[in-house]
């Protein structure tokens, strides 16, 4: 029940605030327990998390809840564009959006991406990795929101008017 196996669309992930750290939420994992990524805690499909509604697992101050994969996608991610100083962002041509896959030593673009990376495109023509998303349409939705917020337009993104891949661009992460 991984969120790598599991489309985003309809899915559901258990939080709670009193588990997590620095005012975060922690996630829960079947494997593990409580943990801080979203990316890694047991996803589960919206029947499962009807049949469950009233089982969650045991959190400090009893806040365990039900939340929407996609609303975590944004709104985890979001956090990632801190790291990058305001000159950078200042300077950069843009956002864009790549089809993704890692084979455990490498991370590049394909036309059958398991993931959805968002980078910004700096003014040393690096593209610095900003953050990953199950589905392209977070992915966008995160584009968009760090677009209007920054005065940046989204210069390429992988998902044309019907969804088709479009890019060849080899991605690379920050340093």
């Amino acid at each position: 029940m991984n969120g790598r196996n599991v489309e985003a669309r309809n899915t559901w992930l258990i939080q709670s605030m009193s588990e997590g750290e620095d005012g975060e939420p922690a996630f829960f994992s079947l494997s593990t327990g409580w943990i801080i990524s979203p990316q890694d805690a047991t996803t589960w499909t919206g029947d499962e998390q009807q049949a469950f509604h009233d089982r969650l697992p045991h959190a400090r101050a009893a806040d365990a809840e039900w939340i929407s994969r996609d609303q975590v996608d944004v709104a985890w991610a979001g956090d990632f564009h801190a790291v990058l100083e305001r000159e950078a962002l200042r300077l950069a041509s843009g956002f864009e959006i790549e089809g993704c896959e890692d084979d455990g030593q490498d991370i590049r673009t394909t036309d059958d991406p398991a993931f959805y990376a968002v980078y910004v495109r700096v003014a040393d023509g690096r593209a610095v990795h900003l953050g990953d998303f199950y589905e392209h349409r977070a992915a966008r939705a995160f584009a968009e929101r760090l677009a209007a917020e920054h005065g940046k337009p989204i210069t390429r993104d992988i998902g044309d008017a019907d969804g088709a891949y479009r890019c060849s661009l080899r991605t690379q992460r920050a340093a």
